[in-house]
């Protein structure tokens, strides 16, 4: 029944003013207000993928000081098993060079990584966040196969030439691509109950979640309500350990519920990988996840990037984006024709409700892409309480003028502000330029050959290249 005829029958029950009618009319009320929040999931007492051979084998990181990203592929390992039953071994070491500002050489001269991560440092040390790993899979950069891109654990890892990020060193050939990454859950709730609940949805439908023990990260893929821990407590998860067999039980961990790590740590799953070739590109301007920042004061907000079609016959049909905290509403809005940001340029195509934090990618029917360039918008609605909009972010010294914007009463109308003009996000932080993490995803009406090189720079329009250069 249209809420309208709903709310008329509410009110025809309320107008005979009778105990009961009012006691329907309250509980029916108390149905629709709840109707836009997610419920907890139903699980069992006990998940334990092992008895299930939903797991993947357990690696060890060496001396590479690199367990951050080991987990991050983890999940990304346990996900692909739990939604295919395949157990397939990716490169680390893809993701350590990937990031490294100087991990690179060509002829005994030193190359700097043209992803321009120089703030991540040299491979083998970095940001201990998963963050940035989860976003360069969105970007599409990897997975890479073990096979084809060997794991090197030690504590320094020579410099490679940069063409081996295009070419694999053991076979000659590009990489060999068989899924891209559209989604990861961000779990964000404070409240230790909600937290556990959680952790344990992302490992029940996911396969896996990242946790910080402390100081080191590791892939949680299980857990026991009635397991006693050490402490006397009861319930515990079970974690895949990054330093092979020999800790544990062949390499799997328990860790208590009321481990204090547990509410203040990210944890991160991989939800959604799709068969290469669903769509032929992946618009977008961030690089990687440097930090997360906030529009104080609001709980409503608006994000729009600006591309450049690589090709005249394209068409959009999804867009992905994220969000930090829970039953986020969102409407997505396109200008196929151009990069007017204003009602009467830009059309509806989807509105939702992310019940989970995290990226999301959603598809609508197709639109053409009429226009050389072709704009973005996706509006957020935060819950009820919350005041502070977060948002993911990559800062730059660098950043393009017209490429990106931001609203923070999220009035798709008016009051855009260019994300090129240096603004501060984060208190206490410096004021920087910054990129936004809105994408869009395309096909076209030739032949989609999306399977290209290792580094996958398909991702990248026309304003990212110039800013490579």
């Amino acid at each position: 029944m249209p809420r309208p005829y709903i709310f008329y029958f509410f009110a025809t029950l309320y107008k005979k003013n009778t105990m009961k009618n009012l006691f329907v009319l309250l509980f029916c009320g108390l149905l629709l207000f709840t109707s836009n929040i997610s419920t907890a999931q139903n699980l069992p007492a006990s998940y334990d993928p092992r008895t299930l051979d939903l797991v993947t084998p357990v690696v060890t990181q060496g001396a590479s000081n690199n367990c951050w990203i080991y987990s991050s592929v983890t999940s990304l390992e346990m996900h692909r098993v739990k939604k295919y039953g395949i157990s397939t071994s990716y490169s680390r070491s893809f993701y350590d060079y990937r990031k490294a500002g100087n991990g690179f050489a060509e002829n005994g001269v030193n190359q700097v990584n043209p992803m321009g991560v120089a703030a991540l440092n040299s491979a083998g040390i970095g940001s201990i966040t998963v963050l940035p790993i989860f976003v360069m899979m969105i970007n599409w950069h990897g997975p890479v196969l073990q096979s084809e891109f060997p794991d090197n654990t030690s504590g320094n890892p020579p410099r490679i030439p940069l063409s081996q990020m295009e070419i694999s060193a053991v076979t000659g050939l590009p990489y060999t691509r068989d899924f891209h990454v559209y989604g990861y859950d961000y779990i964000s709730s404070r409240d230790s109950a909600e937290r556990v609940q959680d952790i344990k949805e992302a490992v029940y439908n996911n396969g896996a979640a990242t946790f910080s023990t402390g100081n080191h990260q590791v892939g949680i893929i299980g857990w026991d309500d009635e397991r006693v821990n050490d402490d006397g407590s009861k319930g515990g998860f079970l974690y895949k350990d990054n330093y092979g067999t020999g800790r544990g039980d062949g390499g799997h961990i328990w860790i208590s519920y009321n481990n204090a790590n547990i509410t203040m740590r990210q944890n991160l799953s991989i939800n959604h990988i799709e068969p290469v070739g669903k769509y032929y590109k992946n618009y977008h301007h961030m690089f990687y996840t440097e930090l997360s920042g906030e529009l104080t004061g609001s709980n409503t907000a608006s994000l729009a990037n600006v591309f450049t079609r690589e090709r005249s016959d394209e068409s959009i049909e999804a867009v992905g984006f994220s969000t930090f905290e829970k039953n986020t509403k969102y409407e997505i809005y396109i200008n196929p024709d151009g990069a007017d940001l204003n009602s009467s340029s830009l059309i509806k195509v989807e509105e939702g409700l992310a019940e989970k934090a995290g990226h999301r990618t959603i598809s609508f029917p197709a639109k053409a892409i009429t226009g050389e360039k072709f704009a973005v918008v996706v509006k957020f609605i935060q819950p009820e309480g919350v005041n502070n909009f977060q948002l993911e972010l990559q800062r730059s010294s660098n950043v393009p003028a017209g490429i990106g914007f931001y609203n923070r009463t999220g009035d798709i109308n008016s009051g855009w502000t260019d994300a090129s003009i240096p603004a501060v996000f984060t208190s206490g932080a410096s004021a920087f330029s910054h990129f936004l993490p809105i994408r869009a995803y395309t096909n076209h009406t030739g032949v989609n050959t999306v399977e290209m090189n290792g580094a996958d720079y398909l991702c990248l329009n026309t304003a990212m290249e110039a800013v490579e250069a």
